[in-house]
């Protein structure tokens, strides 16, 4: 058996046994499992190459058991859902930018959460009526806990909202500089778009521009996720080419100083942290395998916070786009030519599509047909939008005079994206209501895509063995 395969199996035993902890009480002994996690070592190491998958599992699965355990016998594990209906008192940090929705109500999130003086994982979703906090603030709410869709499972609507602690931290500061820069230099439709580009911040984006990247399946590129700090992460290792340790060190703070912009975002903590590897193991001259990377990855964050892995849709998209395309993108790609880069870019979109379409299904009641399409021709502009969008704020701040007189390019290209989104949205069956998706649905859903995957998978070594 391979090491990558190895590693992948103890690591999805390892996730396996937090969800079982999670859903069944558990009071094994420390000794006990302590016991278990040496026996499957040890198997894993010494055992036939027939017997060592039992080994890797039992190590991955009981290990697994124990963190779940030990995470819900500290009593950490507790979610806002339970106090659904409830009146609670909340206090927490103003996650990402707030703003006037729709309905004029002032929205926000917030993270870091104390409910009724417990601490609690997860964010919360809360619409006063009053504006009066920004991002990066510690506040204390008061009011009727509800069910919610999207980043947050439950919210809470004419709350009562007092100030804690009015201290933004500096990196929070900076992007307020940088967005009121574009909110200068640009019309406010394009500078919410450019903002949501480069920070995540979907309160900038109008509901319309929102509904149609829903309806398109870019919802991605306005939200804080990998693809945003991979653009960025590749810029800062262009513009820094010499190979030292000082460039590696400001790419590294680079990617921190924005992970710390966006709020600590699951999908971008998780980008970092394999950018990073990935970065170290190109400077010291070492190839890394990507799934050995993601593996890693996955078991580093779930490790310490388990919450990421059972109840934050942020990363779990981000996860499962992921493995989409690690599964099947290597496969079926060919980067020779012009042909060769657009089947890449089709073929990784269609991929990261179908590995989070189940999910979104079930959460939002959606499913895009068009997602393929509207990535194939808009992914390649995004990073010219951020680069120009990163130049307009920036001279908006040091010299507004030049940065109106530049910014005529990246109005333009504003412009053009949003009314090729536009047209997508408006094809006939742009998207499918899946309102009636349920849980059983989901699962078989993914099971289908498992056995596509491996059919691919075997298609491909047989294809390998033929040639040779």
């Amino acid at each position: 058996m391979k090491r990558t395969a190895q590693v992948g199996i103890t690591v999805a035993a390892w996730l396996v046994g937090i969800i079982f902890a999670a859903n069944f009480v558990t009071s094994a002994s420390l000794f006990s499992l302590g016991i278990g996690i040496f026996a499957g070592a040890v198997g894993a190491y010494r055992l036939q190459a027939s017997w060592k998958l039992l080994g890797f599992l039992a190590l991955g699965f009981i290990a697994g058991l124990l963190r779940g355990q030990t995470y819900f016998a500290d009593q950490r594990f507790y979610s806002v859902e339970d106090v659904i209906g409830q009146k609670v008192t909340v206090v927490g940090r103003v996650s990402d930018e707030p703003g006037w929705n729709d309905d004029k109500h002032y929205e926000f999130y917030l993270k870091d959460l104390l409910v009724s003086g417990r601490p609690t994982p997860g964010m919360i979703k809360i619409k006063a009526q009053v504006g009066n906090v920004m991002e990066g603030q510690r506040v204390l709410v008061t009011g009727k806990v509800g069910k919610a869709l999207g980043r947050a499972p439950a919210q809470i609507w004419y709350a009562k909202v007092v100030v804690v602690d009015a201290r933004q931290p500096y990196p929070t500061r900076l992007k307020a500089q940088l967005s009121r820069g574009l909110e200068l230099a640009l019309p406010r439709e394009q500078a919410g778009f450019i903002r949501g580009l480069l920070f995540g911040t979907r309160t900038a984006v109008s509901s319309d521009i929102e509904s149609d990247l829903r309806t398109v399946g870019l919802t991605h590129i306005v939200a804080v996720s990998g693809y945003n700090l991979t653009i960025i992460m590749a810029a800062l290792a262009i513009v820094l080419r010499k190979n030292s340790r000082i460039t590696l060190a400001m790419i590294l703070v680079g990617t921190g100083l924005f992970v710390t912009m966006t709020g600590f975002a699951p999908s971008i903590v998780r980008a970092a942290i394999m950018g990073g590897i990935f970065l170290i193991a190109s400077r010291s001259r070492r190839q890394i395998n990507p799934w050995v990377a993601f593996c890693l990855t996955i078991l580093a964050m779930t490790a310490w916070d388990p919450h990421y892995l059972l109840s934050d849709m942020s990363w779990q998209l981000s996860v499962l786009a992921l493995v989409g395309v690690l599964v099947v993108a290597p496969r079926l790609t060919e980067t020779n030519g012009l042909w060769g880069n657009m089947r890449e870019i089709i073929v990784v979109s269609l991929a990261a599509h179908l590995a989070t379409a189940p999910l979104i299904a079930l959460r939002f009641g959606t499913f895009s047909l068009i997602a393929p399409l509207a990535n194939l021709l808009v992914l390649p502009l995004v990073p010219l939008l951020m680069l120009g969008g990163i130049i307009v704020a920036s001279l908006s701040v040091l010299a507004p005079g030049i940065a109106l007189a530049v910014s005529w390019p990246l109005r333009i290209g504003v412009v053009f994206i949003l009314e090729l989104i536009r047209t997508i949205a408006g094809f006939p069956l742009a998207s499918l209501s899946t309102s009636a998706l349920g849980v059983g649905e989901a699962l078989l859903a993914y099971a289908i895509l498992g056995l596509l995957s491996l059919a691919v998978l075997l298609r491909t070594r047989k294809t390998r063995v033929e040639k040779v």
